[in-house]
């Protein structure tokens, strides 16, 4: 599978691909009208219990998150399969995620190019 990241403030509409928001919460100050034909999957986000646990302190636990993160994902990879295959390419993740490469977007682009 093809993906690209993108921060939902820079987000520009491209018609021929999948765009998905893969954050848990949804993001502040953007409107649900300027991410209309976004599709909002929770579930490629972090759990709940993760995230806040992961958000007490990122620069120590960034490691094992990452793992525990992945685990999450290889628990529902049979559900999410039957819905990541629907997908068409190039699919877009969105996050409004600062830090890309201290977050959970890199697990999350490893998981998704299996498909």
């Amino acid at each position: 599978m093809k993906v690209s990241v993108q921060r939902v403030n820079e987000y520009q509409p491209i018609k021929s691909s999948t765009v998905i928001l893969v954050d848990r919460l949804w993001p502040r100050g953007v409107s649900k009208a300027s991410l209309q034909n976004v599709e909002w999957i929770k579930d490629l986000a972090p759990s709940n219990e993760l995230r806040h646990w992961f958000h007490e302190d990122i620069a120590s636990r960034y490691k094992t998150f990452t793992k525990k993160y992945a685990i999450e994902l290889a628990n529902k990879e049979s559900v999410l399969e039957e819905q990541l295959k629907k997908l068409k390419e190039p699919v877009i993740l969105l996050t409004a995620v600062r830090e890309l490469e201290m977050s959970h977007i890199p697990t999350l682009v490893s998981f998704l190019k299996k498909f």
